[in-house]
């Protein structure tokens, strides 16, 4: 069958030849039903787009079953078909924008609640859109049921200090960090999204509720020490894993060791050094062995969640130059966890 390109030809006869499975053609298109489906499929829709405007109309059919010649089944509504294109370009965007600012791994693949659909009229077109916008309430929401933090007040001012969870620990923050961590929250799904206004609006929500915390809350249980493996309990000797319900502010900078039974033997450089420090000029001196006990105690009070003010005590390092008083000071700052 051989098609006018200035004379369109009749609906139902093209329908007719397109239910039969016969081949409709001109000089520089050629297809059948089944060709037309699969090209539409695959997202190339060059000649869905030429059989329209010749008024060729048609509706793919499943595999295996004869198509019909009902108007309601050989009609394609090429509007719907504009908007499923339109709609799967626009995903495709969103996704590679995403990749492309928060990582491939923490992309959203479903809509946050906090993301609202409404309906609106296209001033260019005059046609009704679906165009997505932040609802700032429902973000504010997804922080407090998705993230842990704390304010913290402190007493006789009006400071206000901000305390966020990770990798098990509350780590002080600025205002404008806890603002990027709003902001990436949006960003996870579509960071054309992000308007600063509802950030600020987000976080201005989350500090109206006044559930603040007093400073006296911070590290409450002093048997606790905080590694970056787990929590270590002085008075079980066992290890928990870590857990946003404890507010602890202090971590050690490195991990408790598996077999803490032969720690000292396995730190050999570390062994050599106190039994030099403590044990003079001939690493003989008759203290050495009090002194590395003492040292020892020193050390387990910086590591350990008690408050040194408890003790009463200061340590006092006296000795002739070179003999190691500032190594051992430089040895226990990573030990310091805010005394």
């Amino acid at each position: 069958m051989s098609i006018n390109k200035n004379a369109p030809a009749p609906m139902e006869d093209v329908s007719a030849q397109a239910a039969k499975g016969t081949v409709i053609s001109d000089d520089n298109y050629t297809t059948s039903p089944e060709q037309m489906q699969e090209e539409f499929s695959s997202g190339r829709g060059r000649r869905l787009r030429r059989s329209s405007r010749r008024g060729i109309a048609w509706t793919p059919s499943e595999p295996g079953t004869d198509a019909t010649t009902s108007d309601a089944d050989t009609t394609i509504d090429t509007d719907d078909a504009k908007k499923r294109v339109l709609e799967e370009m626009r995903e495709r965007k969103r996704r590679s924008w995403a990749e492309s600012v928060v990582g491939k791994g923490n992309v959203l693949m479903e809509r946050p609640p906090f993301v609202v659909v409404k309906e609106r009229r296209n001033r260019d077109t005059g046609e009704m859109e679906s165009v997505e916008y932040v609802h700032c309430p429902l973000l504010a929401q997804a922080v407090r049921d998705e993230e842990h933090f704390h304010f913290v007040k402190f007493p006789d001012s009006d400071a206000v200090m901000t305390y966020w969870y990770s990798g098990g620990v509350y780590n002080r923050i600025p205002a404008a960090e806890f603002r990027a961590h709003i902001k990436r929250k949006i960003e996870r799904w579509n960071p054309g999204l992000v308007r600063m206004s509802d950030v600020k609006e987000a976080l201005e929500n989350l500090s109206a509720d006044l559930c603040f915390r007093d400073e006296s809350d911070k590290d409450p249980y002093e048997l606790l020490i905080n590694f970056r493996n787990g929590l270590y309990d002085v008075g079980t000797g066992t290890m928990k894993p870590h857990t946003p319900d404890i507010f602890t502010t202090r971590q050690l900078p490195f991990d408790y060791p598996a077999d803490p039974e032969n720690a000292w033997d396995k730190c050999p450089n570390f062994r050599r050094f106190m039994q030099r420090f403590c044990g003079g000029a001939d690493h003989r001196h008759p203290d050495r062995d009090a002194r590395l006990r003492l040292l020892m105690e020193f050390i387990a009070v910086l590591v350990s969640n008690i408050d040194g003010g408890k003790f009463k005590k200061s340590l006092w390092l006296v000795g002739p130059g070179d003999s190691g008083k500032t190594q051992f000071l430089l040895l226990l700052r990573p030990c310091e966890t805010g005394k």
